[in-house]
Formats: structure tokens, sequence, C-alpha cells
């Protein structure tokens, strides 16, 4: 079964749908492969796209509500603007990168990898990682926060966010295929 969601992302790769990394380098998650102990990355990663969502505000209550309502609408144009708004990106990068920041932080809370739950729990917050920098919307969302200046980042991480997306999950997968 692992064999399959490691052929699965590397298919989604491919494509490199979202990510981004700071100061023009590529962080991602890794193991030690003798000692089975995360690298120093795997802190920096946390804290970084932790830093990321934090730095992503939270929508108002009432544009939130708003944006239930179209999205619940039975009127399609309603619902497709409502998708295409600059709320619902706000919205759904956010909950996405606090995603991540949350699978992050429960990897660096394992530490050592030393029983099989601990290397099946790595491993399926790894690729739900994997999954969610892939994700094209995450990628479109991102990128439109970019150029509203809704996220501020520096010039070479706004320009290169596909190929270090690429790069931060192909770490990735090499990480699980060190794990299994």
């Amino acid at each position: 079964m692992r064999l399959f969601y490691t052929i699965f992302f590397i298919f989604f790769i491919s494509q490199s749908y979202a990510c981004i990394i700071e100061n023009f380098s590529v962080i991602a998650p890794s193991y030690n492969k003798a000692t089975k102990a995360p690298e120093p990355s795997v802190k920096i990663f946390s804290e970084k796209y932790c830093d990321l969502a934090a730095s992503i505000p939270n929508l108002r209550p009432s544009v939130s509500e708003w944006l239930k309502i179209e999205e619940k609408s039975k009127d399609n144009n309603r619902r497709m603007l409502a998708w295409q708004s600059i709320e619902y990106a706000q919205r759904e990068t956010k909950n996405r990168l606090d995603s991540i920041c949350t699978s992050s932080k429960a990897i660096v809370n394992v530490g050592q990898i030393n029983t099989e739950f601990s290397k099946e729990f790595v491993i399926d917050h790894l690729l739900f990682i994997a999954e969610t920098m892939t994700n094209m919307n995450l990628h479109n969302d991102l990128e439109e926060l970019i150029e509203k200046n809704k996220v501020s980042l520096n010039k070479k991480s706004k320009d290169n966010v596909r190929l270090w997306c690429t790069a931060a999950t192909n770490r990735i997968i090499s990480t699980v295929r060190q794990l299994n």
C-alpha cells in the first residue's frame, strides 16, 4: 500500500503544484537513515510553514458567513464567483497551510522512530504533507494571495514556487522510501 502511495505522489510531483520555501532554499522533512532520528530540517520546515500559515489572517466572521452562503447557493454563478474570490483563496490557503503545520509539528514531536507505530505515524504525516503541497488549488490560491499582497514573500520565493515545491516534495518521497 505504501508503494502505491509513493507512486501516486510521484505522479503529482511531475505536475509540481504548490509549495513555498523561504530564502530560495529547499526545506523538507528528512530523517537520518542510520539513527532514524529527524534531521534539523524537520523543525525548520515546521517553523517555516507554521509562520506562513500564521501570517495569513483569518476571514472576518461576516465574510466567512457570506462565503458559506455563496458556496451553498443553488445558483451556479454565485458558487463559481465565491470559489474564484480572494476570500476563498485566503480561507483555503490558510486551512491547507495550517494542516501542513499541524502534521509537521506532529512529526517533530515523534522524534526518533523506534517502533513500527512511530514509523507508520511519520510516514502517514509525510504523505499527507506531500499530498497537500501538490494540490493544484493550493498553488493557484497561494499565487493569487501573493499577487494581492496577502502573503509576503521575498522575490526569489515568489518566482520559484513550483520549482521549490517539486524539490521539497521529492525530498519527502525520498524520506518515505528511506523509512520503508
